[in-house]
């Protein structure tokens, strides 16, 4: 998995959890040190009360269930940009391949994790996250090569589309490949390889605003 570079931060890093499920239990426990659950809120005016208010300390990071009562993930990070507060969010799923996880990369998230995973995909995808960098792993990079197979014959593909090296990064991703080894097959010293990810994830957000606005008939196809 794409987390080779990124060591888990030693000071503890406080995360709130939005999420109505059992889940939120289970990742305290699993995280156990260098992380520590600020609070558990239910919906998005909760998390977002929270969030505003001035008496508490802002968290490192929201982890939001993309079916948060509300609006789900993608509400809670439109009212975010709305607000201006800067809290990085990580969208939260059960299973594989949520399309609403793309439409919340644009407006704001910064990757998702499955709750399957194993915790140090987790602690990665968190570790990533707090200090600014794009969370594309497996699962998202699964989507992207779906969302972006749309552009492979438009005449806008230059602009939003992938190109051959860009598009072999992302599918080296989505196969679980780590960083050291995705840069040995691509030919690309590792910096190089991370700013990449950093201009194709612009590259997803841009283009999937794109094709929102284009309307259901542009919707990408399924992998």
């Amino acid at each position: 998995m794409l987390t080779d570079s990124v060591e888990v931060i030693a000071r503890t890093s406080s995360i709130l959890i939005a999420d109505a499920s059992m889940w939120p239990e289970r990742l305290r426990h699993d995280l156990r040190f260098g992380y520590e659950l600020a609070d558990v809120t239910l919906s998005v005016d909760q998390t977002m009360g929270v969030l505003c208010d001035d008496d508490q300390p802002a968290p490192a990071l929201v982890v939001a269930d993309v079916d948060l009562v509300g609006g789900g993930a993608l509400e809670l990070c439109r009212r975010l940009t709305e607000t201006g507060l800067d809290v990085p969010v990580l969208v939260a799923t059960y299973s594989h391949g949520r399309q609403e996880v793309l439409d919340a990369v644009v407006a704001g998230a910064s990757g998702y994790l499955v709750r399957a995973n194993d915790i140090e995909a987790t602690r990665m995808a968190i570790a990533r996250a707090i200090i600014g960098e794009p969370v594309i792993n497996p699962p998202l990079a699964g989507l992207m090569l779906s969302h972006f197979r749309v552009f492979h014959d438009r005449p806008d593909a230059a602009d939003y589309g992938l190109d051959p090296k860009q598009r072999r990064i992302v599918q080296l991703v989505a196969r679980n490949h780590g960083l050291a080894e995705l840069s040995d097959m691509v030919g690309m010293s590792v910096a190089d390889v991370e700013e990449a990810m950093r201009v194709i994830f612009m590259k997803l957000r841009d283009s999937r605003e794109v094709l929102m606005l284009e309307g259901p008939k542009h919707e990408s196809r399924t992998a």
